[in-house]
């Protein structure tokens, strides 16, 4: 550049001597001008660094709030402690007490009256457990003993089977065959316990196939025997023609309303239940069923 500008242009012409003053100028500008974009890189770079540092900042800005806010917090529970803790001194300090009667120690030891004690709590005792069992005799809907089925219905023939099943059945069975010598068509059900009703129509099988009697079974259970309901008379007729008796298995009469029609096309009816399960007001309503529609029953099993 240098030698540029201290070059001689030897030139007759003014046009060449102003076209190389201008390159000199230019030249020049462009020096300036290259110094200025070194000098204004470095400030971009340096505010890209600062650029970079901002989430940090930023971050660090936050942190120093949000410890700002828990220190003000802090700050504020402890002035108001601060000023509860004096109100109390304050209040502890005029509510002094005062002694206005001195205590004494009595002569004689105070004690509770423990004969009026025992015969409180005696009969407080008594009357709960009476009204405990009132309660329960009252509250209680299950059939719980033999004496309390006794009471409350009255049958032909009542058979305790909890000890012998099958001695149970053989009575029932002889009751039928020496009062109902005619009286082929035997219905097993049960007022709300169709597990008894298993149990006895199984040992009447069993009974009957160990005397040699030629009988048949119809379980309305099944699925395939419910469509009998409609048809019963004829598949009754059918099996008889076969068979001495006929021994129908039928749902109990709580759970399905064919028992009582069932129960009006046989010639009489064994009831089974099962003590602390079968309930009394369902006993009472089967058994006044039957007597509404003339059902013979012949007796209950417990099984």
């Amino acid at each position: 550049m240098k030698r540029i500008i201290n070059s001689r242009v030897e030139s007759p012409s003014p046009l060449l001597q102003e076209l190389y003053s201008q390159l000199i100028q230019n030249r020049l500008k462009l020096s300036i001008l290259g110094a200025k974009l070194s000098t204004l890189r470095s400030s971009i770079q340096d505010v890209e660094k600062k650029l970079k540092k901002l989430p940090l900042i930023e971050q660090e800005y936050l942190n120093l709030e949000r410890d700002y806010k828990v220190k003000q917090n802090l700050y504020t529970v402890l002035v108001q402690k601060y000023e509860e803790l004096k109100l109390s001194a304050a209040s502890m300090e005029t509510n002094t007490p005062q002694i206005i009667d001195p205590p004494h120690v009595p002569d004689v030891p105070s004690k509770p009256e423990k004969k009026l004690t025992l015969g409180i709590g005696g009969v407080t005792g008594l009357f709960l457990g009476i009204i405990s069992v009132f309660l329960r005799e009252v509250t209680d809907r299950k059939i719980r003993t033999v004496d309390e089925l006794q009471e409350l219905v009255r049958v032909p023939v009542l058979v305790n089977a909890k000890d012998d099943q099958k001695r149970a059945v053989k009575t029932i069975l002889s009751h039928i065959f020496v009062n109902y010598p005619s009286h082929k068509l035997v219905l097993v059900s049960s007022p709300d316990d169709i597990q008894s009703v298993d149990n006895a129509y199984r040992i009447i099988c069993e009974v009957l196939e160990e005397a040699s009697i030629n009988f048949d079974t119809v379980d309305l259970w099944r699925e395939e025997s419910l469509k009998l309901v409609q048809t019963l008379e004829n598949a009754i007729e059918e099996k008889l023609s076969k068979n001495e008796y006929l021994i129908i298995k039928a749902p109990d009469f709580k759970s399905s309303y064919d028992s009582m029609i069932v129960s009006k096309k046989v010639h009489g009816l064994i009831l089974t239940l099962r003590l602390n399960s079968s309930g009394k007001s369902e006993l009472v309503r089967t058994l006044a069923l039957l007597e509404e529609n003339n059902i013979e029953l012949y007796g209950i099993l417990v099984m």
